[in-house]
């Protein structure tokens, strides 16, 4: 057993009956319900404790199992799913570590139990309930907010990242809680292939004015490595094919592009922009011959080959690379401006959100982001595969587009990624044209990245 861990504490707090009587944390609950069939069969529960969770979810249908600390909460849990006739694989161990295999659950949760330990602790609790789920299974937590006010007998612990508090008991012991902000949240899953689902949580009870307690709840999913890799894969040939065959019109740049610079030249002078998802340069090339310091990106070899043609041709430099808009190959906050012109759109939900966070952190503080994308207006094609997802998401199954996914925005959406990477909307405006009878519209928006310490506003 772990150190951080104060056994007896808990056993004793478990002895004078802790969490009898209480029902089933109701947040998650709300989670099951929610996610209905995508929970899986096979769920562990991490700090089972008594079973008061563990217990009402061990269904005919379900495999639970908990993990627990104590042998008095393991022999609570043992007597409840008697009395109600129930079943479930109970195991004592330490969430530093637990004795299960790779990918063991389609889902995990854990109610109250990951912030009883300092920051090493809770990172090394994360690697374990990201190595034991299975891809694409969930993750539900519920953990304590550093909003929290400390109780009386809580005092500021020294640790090696954010806010944690020890309490020493009348045995000696010591116990931690750790206190999260999201930011830490946001790094755990992003060091652990998780990807936060939804808008996390943090629910307040205020007294008085002050905030006597504060919980996160906020849920997880396990990327698919494997499957992603075979997407990008195939997303490349098909757009090397697009470039090679049938390339889309790359003569001018799109008119919201020239606008952009007009408005925003003097504050962008002398800094270093950035094109996600660059294809052959149409928009580049434009920045380029403003003087700019220019950097690429795309998908595609082959439209990289004829960028770079036009570069020699022109007489003009810019750093161009191939790679994916998931994983940009820079350091945060190298550039002063990211434009992003009708590709972000080539994405699932979940793509967007990976992709729009990148560009979020390449961005330097108060830097600008110029984004086209279709907009939810927008007539749908006729020959169309629609995608379960969020919104409007389908795959073209046609003619060179054949395979290429795309994401049709609403206004709620590009406002829910602004606020969940620190971007504020400085102007938004759908742009409406007609192309061989098809009602083509656009989301137009510049987003600036929000400086420590700046209020939000805007949109």
């Amino acid at each position: 057993m772990s150190e951080r861990l104060p056994i007896n504490f808990w056993e004793n707090k478990f002895k004078k009956g802790w969490g009898e009587g209480k029902r089933p944390d109701q947040r998650l609950l709300e989670f099951i319900e929610k996610h209905g069939d995508e929970i899986g069969p096979r769920i562990l529960d991490i700090g089972s404790g008594g079973g008061r969770n563990l217990v009402p979810l061990a269904i005919p249908g379900r495999e639970m199992t908990g993990l627990e600390l104590t042998e008095k909460g393991l022999m609570m849990t043992k007597n409840k799913l008697r009395e109600e006739g129930r079943r479930a694989e109970l195991v004592r161990g330490d969430f530093h570590n637990l004795p299960f295999s790779n990918g063991a659950f389609d889902t995990v949760i854990s109610v109250q139990t990951m912030m009883h330990t300092d920051w090493n602790g809770v990172e090394a609790a994360f690697a374990e309930a990201c190595r034991v789920l299975k891809p694409n299974g969930l993750f539900f937590l519920r953990v304590k907010s550093d909003a929290a006010a400390l109780r009386p007998e809580e005092k500021l612990a020294n640790d090696s990242r954010g806010k944690s508090t020890k309490e020493i008991t009348a045995g000696g012991e010591i116990v931690l809680h750790h206190l999260f902000n999201l930011e830490e949240l946001r790094d755990l899953a992003e060091k652990n292939n998780l990807e936060i689902v939804g808008e996390p949580r943090d629910e307040k009870k205020i007294v008085d004015g002050i905030i006597e307690k504060g919980q996160w709840n906020i849920t997880f999913r396990k990327r698919d490595e494997k499957r992603q890799r075979l997407q990008e894969r195939a997303a490349k040939a098909r757009w090397d094919a697009r470039y090679e065959n049938d390339p889309p019109d790359q003569d001018e740049p799109r008119a919201c592009v020239p606008e952009f610079f007009e408005k925003h030249k003097k504050e962008l002078k002398g800094g270093k922009i950035f094109d996600l998802g660059c294809g052959s340069g149409r928009n580049l090339l434009y920045a380029a011959k403003l003087g700019f310091e220019m950097y690429g990106l795309d998908i595609s070899q082959v439209a990289l080959s004829q960028l770079k043609n036009k570069l020699k041709e022109e007489n003009l430099s810019a750093d161009v690379r191939k790679g994916s808009v998931y994983n940009l190959p820079y350091k945060d906050t190298v550039f002063n401006c990211v434009m992003s012109i009708n590709s972000l759109q080539h994405n699932d939900w979940k793509g967007a959100e990976k992709s729009f966070a990148e560009a979020g952190r390449i961005l330097k503080d108060g830097g600008l982001f110029l984004l086209s994308v279709r907009s939810a207006s927008r007539d749908l094609p006729e020959d169309r595969t629609d995608v379960p997802d969020k919104g409007v998401t389908f795959v073209l199954s046609r003619g060179f587009n054949a395979g290429i996914m795309l994401h049709h925005y609403t206004r709620e959406e590009i406002e829910e990624l602004a606020s969940k990477n620190s971007l504020k909307i400085l102007d938004i405006r759908e742009d409406t044209e007609y192309k061989e009878g098809e009602r083509q519209v656009n989301w137009i928006v510049t987003f600036r990245k929000k400086s420590p310490g700046l209020n939000s506003g805007g949109g």
